[in-house]
């Protein structure tokens, strides 16, 4: 890999390959990736108030699935801009395809750069549209689809609970 290659491990709506060109033009797709010890959830506001996809850390056995894609620096340097409220972190994926080709870790991974929220906030919920992107990714990678449904059913439990009014008839 040339020096000014970075791999970045997309776990939301930047799966999507199509999603992620339109943000920093053609990326080398390097497929599917988990990373251990992390637990995704939907506690990341973005600026139109709704719900953002989120890494945290979490049991050691606990995983996240994700696409590992390369970028330029100036590539990198835009999806930096479009991912405001995160901050850019190191961690270390396993099991992509091309992990035979570059020098792993000696537990067997590789070291990738990713964002996290640099404030979690519970209770919010995601849009429908934004959920399209995370389908949209994980369907085009082939992503276990177990996990694929427990990702999209858990944007529906970040929502908060619906205000009930009370009628005064009970």
């Amino acid at each position: 890999m040339p020096p000014n290659l970075i791999r970045y491990f997309a776990y939301g709506s930047n799966m999507s390959s199509e999603r992620l060109t339109a943000r920093v033009g053609s990326v080398q797709d390097r497929g599917r990736a988990q990373a251990y010890g992390w637990r995704h959830c939907f506690n990341k506001r973005g600026a139109d108030g709704t719900a953002k996809g989120n890494i945290v850390t979490a049991h050691p056995r606990s995983v996240v699935h994700g696409v590992v894609y390369e970028l330029d620096d100036a590539q990198w340097a835009a999806l930096v801009g479009y991912e405001g409220g995160y901050h850019t972190i190191a961690i270390e994926v396993r099991g992509a395809q091309w992990l035979e080709q570059v020098a792993v870790l000696p537990a067997g991974g590789v070291t990738v750069r990713t964002f996290t929220a640099l404030t979690p906030i519970a209770g919010l919920a995601p849009t429908a549209e934004y959920l399209r992107h995370y389908a949209r990714g994980m369907s085009e990678h082939d992503i276990n689809s177990d996990y694929r449904a427990r990702i999209l059913a858990s944007a529906n439990e970040a929502a908060p609970p619906p205000v009930v009014e009370d009628t005064g008839s009970g």
